[in-house]
């Protein structure tokens, strides 16, 4: 699931083939889904990047005040590593 910042449509990759979805988030949202995913991980959010792994998922996400935040979440495949 990749969420390209407040308003725009996510994207789901599925089968190889990437499908854009009607659903969008709200800055609010995205803080909020971010915010979870630290208190999970217990890893802080600083502007920048954060990268996080919690159960069976991995977080890449991009904090910035100017751009606003954004995410990459991806279900992880237990035969790769754990971050590239």
């Amino acid at each position: 699931i990749e969420c390209a910042g407040a308003n725009e449509s996510l994207l789901v990759k599925k089968g190889g083939a990437i499908q854009q979805t009607k659903i969008m988030l709200t800055e609010a949202e995205i803080k909020s889904i971010l915010a979870e995913f630290s208190e999970k991980t217990k890893i802080p959010i600083i502007e920048g990047t954060f990268k996080a792994a919690w159960d069976s998922l991995i977080m890449i996400a991009v904090i910035s005040e100017i751009l606003g935040p954004r995410f990459i979440l991806q279900k992880r495949n237990p035969f790769m590593p754990l971050m590239r």
